[in-house]
């Protein structure tokens, strides 16, 4: 079962979030802080961060995870309009908040499968 590291400092979100994907068979490790998440990234299978956070901004936690792990799947959420700038390189995805719980599920199984 993968597991999916989701980093959002809205509590609302990042619950949303984690129930959709959990009752999709993903194992969710959810998270409100950069810092916390570098703690407990070295098992995740896939990263869904919010572009904004509260510690940093989620394209520096990309940067800082991919150091030791090049090719982690990305799905990087925002509210703001995406810019090609925000896009990781891949493997990576954007989602424009607010989403709808497919896009999640749909974006995550492009990059790691169902």
């Amino acid at each position: 079962m993968p597991t999916i590291l989701v980093v959002d400092d809205e509590p609302t979100i990042r619950d949303l979030v984690s129930r959709v994907l959990e009752r999709h068979g993903y194992q969710v490790v959810a998270c409100s802080t950069a810092a916390e998440a570098v703690r407990v990234a070295q098992d995740a299978d896939l990263l869904l961060v919010d572009l904004i956070l509260s510690d940093g901004s989620g394209r520096d936690l990309i940067q800082n995870l991919r150091r030791d792990r090049p090719d982690l799947p990305v799905v990087l959420m925002s509210g703001y309009p995406p810019l090609a700038d925000y896009t990781p390189g891949p493997p990576a995805a954007f989602l424009q908040k607010p989403m709808r719980p497919a896009a999640v599920i749909e974006a995550i199984s492009k990059l790691i499968g169902p």
